[in-house]
This record gives structure tokens, sequence and C-alpha cells, in this order.
């Protein structure tokens, strides 16, 4: 199997855990975010990746970030085939203490319902498509964290 790169935008949303009201936090480009290769970079070539957007809102506890895709083209991508960093920041809201943590998008995560276990995703250049939510535990509040290099690689298997 050969994953190749899929360009299009990606957008990352907070909401509620209905869904409600989704607020974009963030519209990322394959061709930044992506740079054609599936594994977090090192080195050097961490230093080109942009660092995640800074915003003004905070997901409540029980709702979600939410990954949509729009394409460059109509196609099916794939979870297998997609590997993504994305760095938050979670607050108590009982003491108010802060952490951070690295959600990790794809088959190799776990950390994002509805986007693992080789799902695969009908994406198209008219709207974005979800593919997967994270949803904050219970007791926390949650952002990005501005300080986190990120990373999203969206594939399609080619073989």
């Amino acid at each position: 199997m050969v994953s190749a790169e899929e360009p299009g935008t990606i957008l990352l949303q907070f909401a509620d855990a209905a869904e409600h009201d989704p607020k974009d936090v963030a519209f990322l480009e394959t061709a930044i975010v992506g740079g054609a290769a599936k594994a977090y970079p090192a080195g050097a070539t961490l230093t080109a990746f942009p660092y995640s957007p800074s915003t003004p809102y905070w997901c409540n506890e029980g709702g979600r970030l939410i990954v949509k895709f729009k394409s460059a083209a109509a196609d099916i991508i794939e979870s297998e085939e997609c590997q993504g960093e994305i760095g938050v920041i979670l607050k108590s809201k009982s003491t108010g203490a802060t952490h951070t943590k690295v959600l990790h998008w794809g088959d190799a995560s776990g950390d994002f319902t509805n986007f693992s276990s080789t799902a695969d995703v009908t994406v198209n250049t008219l709207e974005f498509v979800k593919c997967g939510y994270y949803t904050v535990p219970q007791g926390y509040m949650m952002t990005l964290d501005p300080n986190f290099k990120l990373h999203m690689y969206v594939g399609d298997d080619t073989a």
C-alpha cells in the first residue's frame, strides 16, 4: 500500500456535544501542515511547520474538537493513511491548573471518534466533510496550544 497526500483544506472547529453552533478555530492547507510526510517531522523539517493558531475560544467539558476536510478533488481519504498531531491545553475547571496534551488523529491514535479502524470518508470540493472528533474530558476546558507545531497529513491509498 502506498499513501499519497490529498491536497485540500482542514478545518478545526469547537462545538458542544450536540455540535450546535460550531466555532471555526483554524483553516489549514495540507501543503503547509502535511509536509508530504505521514510521520511527525523532526529537526530542520519541523522548523518549517506552523504553530497552532491562537484562538480566543475554549471548548467546554463534553464539547468537541471537530476535524473537517475539503479536498481539491472528489476522492476518498482513509484513516489508516492519515496522521496528525494537534497540541491542546486542558484547563481544570475546579483548580484552574493547565496542562498540555497532544491529540493524535488517524488510525494510530484512538483520540478521535469516527476516524479510526480503517474508516473511509468521501470528500469533495464543495463543502467540509467531518473526519472525526475529540471529546473534552469532564471537568476540563480545552483550547489549541499556540506553542505546538501542528502536523496534519491527509492521505489516501494509491496502490
